[in-house]
C-alpha cells in the first residue's frame, strides 16, 4: 500500500548583513537611508509576492510497468499554462508594497525576505484532509523527481535572476508562461506532470470522496530540489495554511471508440477525467471556487500501436490528423496538442483516438499476455492479479473559463 511521507520541517531563514541603501525610493530627492535594522524590517514585513494562474489540466490513465518511456509522453497528471492571461506574476499586495522601490530595490527585496527568498514552484499530491506537508509516493519510499513531485521552471528559486528579472518587468495585469532568452530556462512553458502509471489505481481511490488527497500546486520552504515541505501565510499552522492552489478532479468510466457510450466497469477502472474543480488554498474555501470545462470533445482514448495496426476501423490510419485540424475543430486539435505531443502521437480526430509514435511509450502493460482491450465493449474488467486487462485508458483534459 502506497504511504503518506510526513513531517514537519521548521523554517529557518538566516539573513545576512543587508545594505543600508537597498530600499531606494524612486520618488524621491535623496535616496531613503535606512540601518541595517531597519532594512532588516522592511524585509521582514514584505507579503508573500507571487499568483499564478494555470488554464489546463490533464489525466492520462496509463498503467504500466515500464521505465524508459518518454517522460514527455507518459504521464498522470499534467499542469501547465498555455493561454494568454495564464501564467506568473507578482501579485497585487507585493507590488503595492514595493511600488516606491527601484527596480533593483524590489528585486533585492524578493531575495531577502524570508517570506519569498528561495520560492520553489512546485507540483505534488498532497493530503488535503489532514496535512498539505504530506505528499503521495510511488512505491520507492523516498521522494522521487519527476514522479512523485515536479518543479516547475527547472527547479529555479521563483527570486533568482532569470525568473525574477522577467516578472519585474512585466507591465500591469500581464503575466509570464514562457521563459526565453534566459540560460537553464531558454523555452520553457510553465508546465509539469506527476507520474504515478505502475500505482495509478490506488492514486485515483484516494482522490474519491471529499476530503482526500489532491493535486496541488505550492511553493517550497527552500531552494532544494527534492524539498517537498512548502510555505504559508500561517507558519504555526502550515499544515492546514499554504500558499497554493489545490485540484479536485472527478472520474468517470470508459466509454465505446465507435459510439462514445459507456463501458460497464467497476468504479475503481474509471479513466476519464469527468469534472475538475480548483480552490485557492490560502483562502481556506472548502468547496471549489472554479469549476473548470472538461467536454467530451477533449477526451481521446489510447489505442495500442498493434492494435490499430491489426483493424481497419477501430483508429483508421487514412485519418491521422497531423497539423490540419477540422475545419472548426482548432481548439479542440490547440488544446489536445498542448499536452499530447506531435512528436510522441497520431491522432485521429474523427474517432477521438491517439496511438503511440515509438513502441516504448506503452500505456499498457508490455509484458503481459493478457492485454486484450475492449475498445468497443459493453463490460470491461482489468484484474492484474490475475493477468486480465480489457479496459481502454484515456487522455482528458480540462479547461479553465474564460477570464476566470
Amino acid at each position: 500500500m502506497k504511504r503518506f511521507l510526513f513531517k514537519y520541517k521548521r523554517e529557518v531563514f538566516s539573513l545576512g548583513v543587508i545594505l543600508s541603501l537597498v530600499l531606494i525610493f524612486q520618488n524621491c530627492a535623496e535616496p531613503l537611508k535606512l540601518s541595517e535594522t531597519d532594512a532588516l524590517t522592511f524585509a521582514d514585513n514584505l507579503p508573500f509576492a507571487y499568483d499564478i494562474k494555470m488554464d489546463t489540466f490533464a489525466y492520462m490513465s496509463c498503467n504500466t510497468e515500464i521505465s524508459n518511456y518518454e517522460p514527455r509522453a507518459i504521464f498522470t497528471f499534467r499542469v501547465g499554462a498555455y493561454e494568454d492571461g495564464s501564467g506568473l506574476r507578482l501579485n497585487d499586495e507585493f507590488v503595492e508594497s514595493t511600488k516606491n522601490y527601484t527596480e533593483q530595490a524590489r528585486a533585492e527585496s524578493l531575495f531577502r525576505s524570508p517570506t519569498n527568498s528561495g520560492a520553489i514552484l512546485q507540483l505534488a499530491i498532497r493530503n488535503s484532509s489532514v496535512d498539505y506537508q504530506q505528499i503521495l509516493l510511488n512505491s520507492s519510499g523516498a521522494v522521487q523527481l519527476g514522479k512523485d513531485i515536479e518543479n516547475y521552471l527547472n527547479g529555479a528559486t521563483l527570486d533568482s535572476p532569470g525568473v525574477a528579472t522577467p516578472l519585474l518587468g512585466l507591465e500591469e495585469d500581464k503575466r509570464i508562461r514562457y521563459f526565453s532568452g534566459t540560460p537553464g530556462l531558454d523555452g520553457r512553458f510553465l508546465e509539469q506532470s506527476l507520474r504515478f502509471n505502475t500505482v495509478l489505481k490506488s492514486v485515483t481511490d484516494k482522490m474519491v470522496g471529499s476530503t482526500s488527497s489532491r493535486v496541488t500546486l505550492a511553493y517550497t520552504q527552500d531552494n532544494n530540489p527534492l524539498n517537498y515541505y512548502v510555505r504559508g501565510p500561517d507558519k504555526s499552522n502550515l499544515a492546514r495554511s499554504i500558499y497554493g492552489v489545490e485540484f479536485r478532479p472527478t472520474f468517470a468510466p470508459p466509454t465505446r471508440i465507435s459510439d462514445k457510450t459507456t463501458i460497464a466497469t467497476a468504479q475503481d477502472r474509471n479513466r476519464i477525467l469527468q469534472s475538475l474543480g480548483v480552490v485557492n488554498v490560502e483562502d481556506k474555501n472548502t468547496q471549489a471556487e472554479t469549476m473548470w470545462s472538461c467536454p467530451p470533445e477533449y477526451r481521446y482514448v489510447i489505442v495500442r500501436p498493434e492494435d490499430a495496426a491489426a483493424s481497419a476501423t477501430l483508429c483508421p490510419l487514412d485519418d491521422w490528423t497531423y497539423d490540419n485540424p477540422p475545419a472548426g475543430r482548432e481548439r479542440e486539435w490547440e488544446i489536445l496538442r498542448r499536452v499530447v505531443r506531435i512528436e510522441d502521437y497520431y491522432v485521429n480526430m474523427k474517432k477521438r483516438c491517439i496511438v503511440p509514435k515509438d513502441s516504448a511509450n506503452h500505456c499498457y502493460p508490455s509484458e503481459s499476455t493478457g492485454v486484450k482491450i475492449r475498445y468497443n465493449g459493453i463490460t470491461c474488467n482489468d484484474d492484474p492479479e490475475n493477468d486480465v486487462f480489457q479496459c481502454p485508458n484515456f487522455v482528458s483534459v480540462c479547461v479553465a473559463p474564460s477570464g476566470a
